[in-house]
């Protein structure tokens, strides 16, 4: 099932996220896609908000460090891997992270040749001409039909 939304801001983009966040579970995996600047720590952002993470959590992109988690109704896993090449990312030790009690959030997961979780949510940002408008596209992959569905019917 894919879902095509537009967003005209980062406020309306960071508004889609915390929606998603809010139909989100423990284990769940998402991956983000799209150019440099095209929204997808915003999204992130409204997301960790959805999730019940605290404001006075500043969520921000890990590209250096390579994930950050944080703490809202379980633990949200934030990871970057912009900066890494295919062996460095075959070599990263993320099961705790895809596997575990939190939800995992990865930007540049095309980046990873094999995504090791079979099913996931795949958000992708797309520059459109209007200043700061994106289209955003939500594509379920296994399990996940149900939880768009459920996100769809409540926008």
């Amino acid at each position: 099932m894919k879902l095509k939304l537009i967003s005209n801001s980062s406020s309306q983009t960071r508004n889609i996220g915390e929606k998603i966040g809010k139909v989100l579970n423990k284990g769940d995996v998402l991956g983000l896609t799209g150019n440099l600047g095209a929204g997808k720590t915003t999204m992130i952002q409204g997301i960790a908000r959805g999730l019940g993470v605290d404001s006075k959590q500043y969520v921000r992109s890990p590209s250096f460090v390579l994930a950050h988690q944080y703490e809202g109704k379980f633990p949200v896993y934030h990871m970057d891997l912009y900066r890494l090449n295919t062996k460095e990312i075959a070599d990263l030790d993320c099961e705790e992270y895809l596997f575990g009690e939190g939800v995992c959030i990865i930007e540049w997961i095309e980046k990873m040749h094999k995504i090791p979780a079979r099913e996931w949510l795949h958000i992708n940002l797309d520059f459109l001409p209007a200043e700061n408008a994106r289209k955003i596209t939500i594509e379920a992959k296994g399990k996940y039909g149900k939880l768009l569905k459920s996100f769809a019917d409540n926008i």
